[in-house]
């Protein structure tokens, strides 16, 4: 999306340039994609933080279930030996 923003900005800049009629005022066009671009960087960012802090919580909470898991299996009675029971 960033890219595409960039590109119409360029875009923008050279219809600009290339018309003789300055009554096209297009800089106010340029300046608010500028400004979307850098508020789209800002929120990509946020969501790349966020997904790795979800993957480490996944991976930590899996690791805590498989813990969790050998735990209640090692303290399970053994149903085959009735002396424990």
């Amino acid at each position: 999306m960033k890219q595409q923003i960039e590109s119409l900005a360029d875009d923008l800049k050279k219809i600009r340039d290339r018309t003789p009629d300055r009554d096209l005022d297009l800089d106010g066009y340029v300046k608010k994609l500028m400004n979307i671009k850098h508020k789209v960087t800002v929120v990509s960012n946020v969501l790349q933080g966020s997904e790795e802090r979800l993957k480490k919580l996944e991976s930590s909470i899996e690791r805590d279930s498989s813990k969790h898991r050998a735990l209640v299996e090692t303290e399970a009675p053994d149903s085959d030996n009735p002396s424990i029971q």
